[in-house]
């Protein structure tokens, strides 16, 4: 539940947009050269990947009658089963409605970089891969031998996107960062035909604000700026995978909303079921790396904004 503010409160100023965006606007559609980085972007996964289906054939799942199996390894084997339908459930929403579709197959996030410093980019790369590497130990450490498939599937289709231009990135606010998101998705031209989204949203906005329609991966992006990308690079995963999900608390994200828009005034306040409130939201949210794949997963039900702020989430 939603308000103004409780009475007597005032409600906060909003930031201020970006103001170079007036200056150095983007452009409605922006072509990047994408980087892609984690298993997902093998050459030949479209050949490497298994179905759910295919992957149950091989399943053999002991009796544990008996034995006394942990109700929450259950619970784990099959989160990580429905995770990867989801998947593949996502990858198969053809946004264009064309007679001639080729599914997606592949999940994960856009990254875009926001430094390109001597020490950013000579660290960059190994912070992508600690943000896969925190892919694979949670795929590997919350599943059972039994369904261990499932959890190597859903991390062999994980990828990053990563955008990297030094002109029209570097230390790019979040405003000209989401702006550079948008005029990327639209590029994309990921609507139907006959469905103009210009026209869509001057009939229900105000703004008509270059905001296009896209997937789950393309709601939000990660924006690493030099510090980020020291931390990321430096972190040291601890010896006992079952100590990551306390480890990966303590490191967060910067995320922004692709399609967040400025409101007239701040929503200021929103309920929680405990009584505490929470402040408006800006766009801009920071991920805890321990909640990555459970976010990801509440892209496909909920908007950016109804899971601010993740760590709560």
């Amino acid at each position: 539940m939603t308000g103004r503010g409780r009475a007597g409160n005032p409600v906060p100023k909003l930031p201020r947009p970006d103001a170079t965006l007036d200056i150095r606007p983007v452009p409605r559609e922006r072509h990047f050269n994408v980087r892609s980085v984690g298993p997902g972007a093998s050459p030949d996964i479209r050949q490497a990947v298994r179905s759910i289906e295919d992957l149950e054939q091989d399943l053999v799942v002991p009796d544990y009658s008996g034995q006394g199996r942990h109700h929450s390894g259950e619970w784990r084997d099959q989160a990580v089963r429905k995770f990867l339908d989801r998947v593949i459930s996502d990858g198969q929403i053809d946004l264009r409605n064309q007679d001639e579709f080729t599914p997606e197959v592949t999940w994960g996030l856009c990254i875009f970089v926001t430094s390109y410093s001597k020490e950013a980019q000579k660290n960059l790369d190994s912070a992508l891969s600690m943000l896969v590497k925190v892919v694979d130990r949670h795929f590997r450490e919350n599943i059972s031998p039994e369904f261990a498939a499932f959890g190597q599937e859903a991390f062999k289709r994980f990828k990053l996107d990563v955008f990297e231009n030094q002109e029209l990135l570097e230390d790019a606010s979040g405003d000209r960062v989401r702006e550079e998101f948008n005029s990327y998705v639209r590029s994309l031209h990921l609507w139907d035909a006959h469905h103009d989204p210009d026209k869509h949203r001057a009939r229900h906005y105000h703004d008509n604000l270059n905001r296009p329609p896209g997937s789950s991966r393309l709601k939000l992006c990660i924006a690493l700026d030099e510090a980020k990308i020291n931390e990321l690079a430096a972190f040291k995963f601890p010896i006992n995978p079952k100590e990551d999900y306390r480890a990966l608390r303590k490191v967060s994200v910067k995320i922004v909303c692709r399609r967040w828009n400025y409101p007239d005034e701040a929503n200021c306040e929103t309920g929680y079921f405990d009584g505490s409130t929470k402040k408006f939201f800006s766009g801009i949210d920071q991920l805890p790396l321990n909640s990555l794949i459970e976010v990801y997963e509440g892209l496909s039900n909920w908007d950016v904004d109804e899971m601010f702020p993740m760590f709560k989430f």
